[in-house]
């Protein structure tokens, strides 16, 4: 696929996980000081896929297509909400997973720019 996967440390206490996920599937390890720089690299993203909330409500505000991988009930909620594939975390196979990015990157979502945070519900700004 050409793709590089980015492994975005929302916390501290992330870092352990994406290095170990990163030893798997090599890639890089980031973290961002504000709000602001997550969503400047996140509008260069092919795609996201998300195991956590703000990830994929920071990929949404950017308008990038995404995938989210739920591991909490608040998680695919919000993938409902915005009208985003999901599938349980804990029962995903590679083929199907593959398959929905595929097609996301053949038909991206597209939306202005000034429209893309309005697609966030607004209960998930309290």
């Amino acid at each position: 696929y050409s793709l590089t996967p980015v492994y975005w440390a929302l916390s501290p206490e992330d870092v352990p996980l994406c290095a170990q996920i990163a030893a798997l599937c090599p890639g890089r390890i980031l973290r961002f000081d504000t709000p602001e720089e997550a969503s400047a690299f996140l509008a260069e993203c092919a795609f996201s896929l998300s195991v956590r909330l703000h990830g994929a409500v920071f990929s949404v505000g950017a308008g990038i297509p995404a995938v989210c991988l739920s591991y909490d009930p608040k998680v695919s909620a919000f993938a409902a909400d915005c009208g985003l594939p999901w599938f349980p975390a804990d029962s995903i196979c590679t083929e199907t997973l593959l398959c929905t990015v595929q097609k996301l990157r053949q038909s991206p979502p597209v939306l202005p720019s000034e429209a893309r945070i309005s697609r966030v519900p607004k209960r998930y700004f309290s």
